[in-house]
Formats: C-alpha cells, sequence, structure tokens
C-alpha cells in the first residue's frame, strides 16, 4: 500500500508535467485554435450560410430552403427562419415571379408562417404588377387576370373589370362574355355591364356544402319547385329542384333516423338551360 505522503508527491509530480506540456509551444511557435466539428457548430452559424445561398439565388430560395429543413430534424425554429428569409427575398422579386413560384410564396406565407393576410397581400401585389404590364391590345392577359382576381380572392368588381376592358381591346372576345355572365352573374344593357339582381338561390348556391342538412339548405336557399324520391334499404335518395334560376337541383343521402344530407349540388351553365 502507498503511505500518504507519496501519494502527494506523485499527484505534485503529475501536475507538475501536465502544466509544462500545456504551456510549451508547438513546434512552429504557433498555437491552434480549437474548431469543434461543422456538425458540433452552432446552428445559426449553418443557417447563416445557407440564407447567404439564398441571396445570391433569390428566385431558387424556397427550393433552397425544402432542401435544407429536410436535414434539419424538425427543428421548426430554424425551418421557419429559412422560409421567413425566402418569403422576404421573393416578395422583393415580386416582378420576376411566374405563378408556379408565387403560390411557393403564398403557401410559405399561409402555410409554414400562419400568415393568411401577407398570403392574401402578395397575392393582390403580384396581380397589379402583372395588370401593369399588360400590353393595351392584351384581351387574353386580361381575362386570365380577371380569372385569378376571381378564383383566388373571390373579387369579383377587379375581375369584372378586366374582362369589360378585355371587351373594349377584343370586341367578340367570347370567353370574356361567359365568364360575365356564368361566374361573375354580370349581365348587358343599355346601359353597358351591370352586376345581375340575385335571388335567394343565387346568393346562397354558392354556400350549399357536400355534408350540409336539409334544414341549413332550407335556411339558406328556401324550398324547392319540385321534390323526387327514391326509397332505398334502410335509406332514401331526395333531389330537390329550383326554378329561378331553372337548371339547379340538389341531391341528399338519408340513413333512417338521421338527418338528409347534401351529397351533390348541380347547376347548368347559361347556354345549357
Amino acid at each position: 500500500m502507498i503511505n500518504v505522503p507519496i501519494q502527494g508527491r506523485l499527484c505534485s509530480v503529475l501536475i507538475s508535467i501536465v502544466a509544462a506540456l500545456w504551456s510549451a509551444p508547438p513546434a512552429d511557435g504557433h498555437f491552434a485554435t480549437f474548431q469543434p466539428p461543422a456538425a458540433a457548430r452552432p446552428k445559426s452559424d449553418n443557417i447563416g450560410t445557407i440564407e447567404k445561398e439564398m441571396a445570391a439565388h433569390p428566385l431558387d430560395s424556397f427550393a433552397i430552403a425544402r432542401r435544407e429543413a429536410e436535414k434539419m430534424g424538425g427543428d421548426r425554429t430554424a425551418i421557419k427562419r429559412l422560409f421567413a428569409t425566402a418569403a422576404r427575398l421573393q416578395e422583393a422579386k415580386l416582378a420576376l415571379l411566374t405563378e408556379s413560384q408565387l403560390d411557393d410564396l403564398v403557401q410559405a406565407y399561409a402555410t409554414t408562417l400562419g400568415d393568411p393576410k401577407s398570403a392574401e397581400a402578395v397575392q393582390r401585389k403580384w396581380l397589379r404588377v402583372r395588370e401593369k404590364a399588360l400590353g393595351p391590345a392584351d384581351g387574353p392577359g386580361r381575362l386570365k387576370l380577371a380569372q385569378l382576381y376571381h378564383q383566388w380572392l373571390s373579387d369579383r368588381d377587379s375581375a369584372a373589370r378586366l374582362c369589360q376592358e378585355a371587351f373594349r381591346v377584343v370586341p367578340d372576345f367570347t370567353a370574356a362574355d361567359r365568364m360575365l355572365r356564368d361566374e361573375l352573374r354580370y349581365e348587358k344593357s343599355a346601359m353597358g355591364w351591370r352586376p345581375k339582381e340575385e335571388t335567394t338561390l343565387e346568393r346562397g348556391l354558392d354556400r350549399v356544402k357536400t355534408g350540409m342538412t336539409s334544414a341549413e339548405v332550407l335556411k339558406l336557399i328556401g324550398k324547392p319547385a319540385r321534390v323526387s324520391r327514391q326509397v332505398l334499404y334502410r335509406r332514401y335518395r331526395e333531389q330537390w329542384f329550383y326554378n329561378d334560376p331553372p337548371g339547379v337541383w340538389i341531391d341528399f343521402d338519408c340513413f333512417k333516423g338521421q338527418d338528409a344530407r347534401v351529397i351533390a349540388v348541380h347547376e347548368k351553365r347559361a347556354e345549357e338551360r
């Protein structure tokens, strides 16, 4: 057994050796700075490098963000930062974005960043930029923007204005005529195009959705002009027909002991009536 004084001397010797090795300069006279391996470096350093790549290629920034997000193992904070940077870079290049690239930007705002107001704002801004870039005789271009205003923003007024501009450029533009009458519910009078006075059915029909009960449908669009029923095993099917406007009917399915529910809504176009 080693006695206590000897143990103390051994510890002193070991401490002296370690101190000497630590203080001795390297052979080349330079002390190396410790660098952690890439995987151990702070995430902020890695994200900063990725953001520099995105800034150098702004139109590809969402592709870069998606590529790197796959490597982040569900780190929501880091992923959100990357997509916020991509959104900022692409919005700065809005005039250069294709419709597909704009869709990436809108989805990033609405879904990843949880900001639907910014998603709608960037759509409206992109449409205004595109409208300013239209040539004076570009009727089809105006119709395309009218469709997007209606589809994306449910902006009936802007869509109708662009359709009427398309008409002034191309007087026999049947596609613009069809959109004004059938989709935007406008009618032409001696004073020009104006919104059609809608019936209760027309105002409420767009809100009738699959799965609604018959009571909910009655509240929205009123009683049908005619009802037909087909009795099946432990259930029945009903069709409600409306005449104002004509060509509208709704299919219901009802199981025994349950409310009848909408399974389909049908509406003929004006030219089919």
